[in-house]
């Protein structure tokens, strides 16, 4: 109980839309060193129940689709809550928390379920591996075309947060993004990072 309590669960779906719309814009240049048959690997650290995985696979999925490319798309979503996961895998979500997506997103990601809930659709929870992942005692996953860590490094001291930083380096494939949450930032000599 102590360790659910320590953890910090608090997302949803497009959350901080200007960070989506920031990584809508970077999206294209990321893919154009891709071929058809290249796999483009994103790292979500801290997916908590699943919304930014999803996030960002709908969006990857979206952007491609309006350049009319083709990719295999791969969302690695990692938190060290195995609860919040198995809500994550399961994809069930109450349709207010989906309110804000449009009916055009709703439509083409969710399934309608009983009890006025939604859930992912098979396409959009088959771009998503959901697993438990300790920052602090598990090596990066790696080859990351892009790796997400909003709203995570800010729980971290200062050199942990160093330590993080050149491990998520380590992780990205050059030319790769990293995206932070808005209270966070890259180490003052840079970790490595433009």
């Amino acid at each position: 109980h102590l360790f659910q309590d320590l953890l910090i669960g608090v997302t949803q779906f497009f959350r901080d839309p200007q960070e989506f719309d920031a990584l809508e814009r970077e999206l294209p240049t990321l893919f154009e060193s891709k071929g058809p048959h290249d796999q483009f690997r994103v790292w979500t650290l801290g997916c908590a129940t699943g919304e930014e995985a999803y996030s960002i696979a709908m969006l990857l999925g979206e952007v491609l689709d309006a350049q009319g490319g083709r990719l295999d798309l791969r969302v690695f979503a990692t938190d060290v809550d195995r609860e919040a996961l198995d809500f994550a895998r399961a994809g069930l979500y109450p349709a207010a928390e989906l309110a804000e997506l449009g009916e055009a997103r709703l439509a083409r990601w969710f399934r309608p379920e009983a009890n006025d809930h939604w859930r992912v659709s098979k396409a959009l929870r088959d771009l998503c591996v959901f697993s438990v992942h300790d920052l602090t005692r598990h090596p990066p996953l790696v080859r990351m075309d892009l790796l997400s860590c909003r709203n995570v490094l800010i729980y971290f001291k200062p050199a942990q947060q160093a330590e993080l930083l050149r491990s998520f380096h380590f992780a990205l494939n050059p030319g790769g993004l990293l995206l932070l949450g808005k209270s966070e930032s890259v180490s003052p000599d840079g970790g490595g990072f433009d």
